[in-house]
């Protein structure tokens, strides 16, 4: 990546890592599977008032390596690494601009045999960047993406279409996405203001430091698509603010523009007896009732639509096609929050169990005596998976669709800051709680090997989460945040192959779980692992690997002891909890502040 990617990736206090933890630890057999990486580097000519303007954009995304007819298949987080000429983009901004900033859509081309269909992924959001500088201006635009299911077995394939841009200066609230939508995934802003930047934050939106977008990956290239139709304006410039450009990309021709296929074998259904027995397989049908999104048979090209109307979803807005017989796609309904606002933030200390050891001569704020800071209340969403080692699959949690717990934050607890003499690296930390108290979930496995139980679980906090967040990107080392606690995990209305089986008040873990959840910046540093970035801002990944499961005592009742019938089921190494969070909403923070239109409810993750 470029110097510019790497400079707006500066250290920033931030303020959250997500305990969307384990509500489905004992989880139901939904397979969690998993993800394909690759990059995608395109060339792109853009329209604009004063000629074309020449773009590439590297496209980075993760796709399940399978998925099943009639479930969603969900495309992981999408970013857009934009490369621009700074002259030419100059040229078509105010005078006197500084800083830029964007939103973004793409048009993904969405194919399953004879059937196609076109997905518009807006919603992407671009933090700041200086204009000035020598070399290109590079844009890291990023944003959640709806799921699309198929009514059919068959591989379906994701292709590169159209990309448009909406650009103005960093900090204005101008550059407010393409086609103004309700679900729009607004630019976070960053957290508590108090800490001193560990580097420039040049091109800052807000007068607090700028938020940097998570940089996904993507499976190899092999289809060309063909250009959409006519350009459209995507956005009008805010009343009283600079002006925007919108520019309306097509692929330049003779590239391969696939951004991952999915194969997808057909839906298991129960049989007599109620056990699953597969269901019908082979190709895709060529007749049949076709799908409200799917277009017609494909005959070497997806075509593009018009750009989506104000009010529709930024994270999924189907074409309008006239459907035709064969369609099998259809692609997913909006996904909302319908939350602009977070509640009071967390009450509690941190632990000193999951701090790490201060370094010699570091400055440790607020310094001993001094008042304490006062809470920066902060919130976010975030959903995933639950992957139980001994049984083989994974459960999702947090469930969008199934009014999901929100994270509450307070990253103003404390900084730790090392200056070297001579120039060298030192050390910044900034550390806050979090609290989450996650929904009753289902959760269903299999007793003695065979017999099918569910059952309820609650996971009840013991403590705040401790949060920490550590490095500088400016001085090439990785950011990590973790968030780490401890929670009691308890089981209640259990039945056994639909039968109901009493196991008491007090089924629990014998020992709380003990999680530590991680997440990574490390894009454009010497150690960048390839991977998606996890900034507390912008969201993204975040990962326990090697979660312990501890065993279960007080289940049972009338002296029956159940505890080692759920310990064997489910209790042990081996598991793993991985979410993906959404932008971070800080009330207290000037626009664009991650909470209007509304919180982002982010795609869950894949593994």
């Amino acid at each position: 990546m470029g110097e510019a990617v790497v400079r707006r990736r500066a250290w920033r206090p931030a303020a959250i890592t997500t305990t969307v933890l384990l509500a489905g630890l004992l989880p139901a057999a939904a397979s969690s599977a998993d993800v394909r990486p690759g990059r995608l580097d395109l060339g792109y000519t853009c329209g604009s008032d004063r000629g074309p303007v020449e773009v590439r954009a590297v496209l980075g995304q993760e796709y399940p390596a399978a998925g099943v007819a009639g479930e969603p298949l969900r495309p992981g987080a999408l970013t857009a690494e934009v490369t621009l000429d700074r002259a030419a983009l100059a040229a078509l901004l105010p005078s006197g601009t500084t800083a830029v900033a964007g939103a973004g859509r793409l048009t993904a081309h969405v194919r399953q045999g004879a059937s196609a269909a076109d997905a518009d992924w807006s919603g992407l959001v671009a933090a700041g960047a200086p204009l000035a500088g020598e070399g290109a201006l590079v844009l890291a635009f990023t944003g959640a993406v709806a799921p699309v299911t198929v009514s059919a077995p068959g591989d379906v394939t994701f292709t590169a279409g159209d990309l448009d841009l909406t650009l103005g200066a960093a900090g204005s609230g101008s550059a407010a996405g393409p086609a103004p939508a309700t679900g729009a995934a607004p630019a976070a802003t960053s957290g508590p203001a108090a800490a001193p930047p560990a580097g420039p934050a040049p091109g800052a939106l807000t007068p607090a430091p700028t938020p940097v977008p998570t940089p996904a990956s993507t499976p190899g290239p092999t289809t060309a698509p063909t250009p959409g139709p006519t350009p459209a304006p995507t956005s009008a410039p805010t009343a009283g603010g600079p002006a925007q450009v919108s520019l309306h990309c097509v692929q330049k021709p003779g590239q391969r523009a696939e951004l991952g296929t999915v194969p997808v074998s057909a839906a298991e259904r129960p049989g007599p007896g109620g056990s699953g027995s597969p269901g019908p397989s082979g190709p895709a049908p060529s007749g049949g009732p076709a799908s409200s999104s799917a277009t017609g048979p494909a005959d070497g090209a997806s075509p593009s639509g018009a750009p989506t109307s104000a009010g529709a979803s930024a994270l999924v807005a189907p074409r309008a096609q006239e459907p035709a017989p064969g369609g099998t796609i259809t692609v997913g309904g909006p996904v909302h929050s319908g939350v602009s606002g977070c509640p009071a933030a967390p009450q509690g200390e941190l632990d000193p169990r999951r701090l790490p050891k201060v370094p010699e001569g570091a400055i440790v704020l607020p310094m001993p005596g001094a008042d304490p800071f006062e809470p920066v209340p902060a919130c976010a969403f975030a959903v995933g998976y639950a992957n139980v080692g001994k049984l083989g699959g994974a459960a999702l949690i947090n469930d969008p669709a199934h009014d999901p717990a929100m994270i509450r934050v307070d990253m103003h607890k404390r900084i730790v800051m090392l200056w070297t003499d001579d120039g060298s690296p030192g050390y910044v930390e900034v550390d806050g709680i979090g609290e989450l108290e996650l929904p009753p979930a289902e959760a269903t496995f299999l007793t003695f090997g065979f017999m099918p139980t569910t059952a309820r679980m609650k996971l009840t906090p013991l403590t705040p989460l401790t949060l920490t967040v550590i490095g500088n990107s400016d001085w090439d080392q990785p950011v990590i945040t973790t968030a780490s606690g401890y929670q009691n995990l308890t089981l209640y209305d259990v039945r056994v192959n639909g039968t109901p089986l009493d196991v008491g008040p007090d089924c629990r873990t014998a020992a709380p779980v003990d999680l530590t959840l991680v997440g990574r910046q490390d894009s454009g540093i010497s150690t960048d692992d390839g991977r998606p970035d996890y900034t507390v801002q912008t969201g993204g990944p975040l990962s326990s690997d090697h979660l312990v499961i501890p065993p279960f005592t007080g289940c049972g009742s009338g002296g029956e002891d159940l505890s080692p019938l759920f310990t064997a089921a489910v209790s042990g190494a081996g598991n793993s909890l991985n979410f993906i969070q959404g932008a971070l909403c800080t009330p207290t923070s000037d626009e664009p502040n991650g909470c209007t239109p509304e919180i982002e409810m982010p795609a869950p993750p894949h593994r």
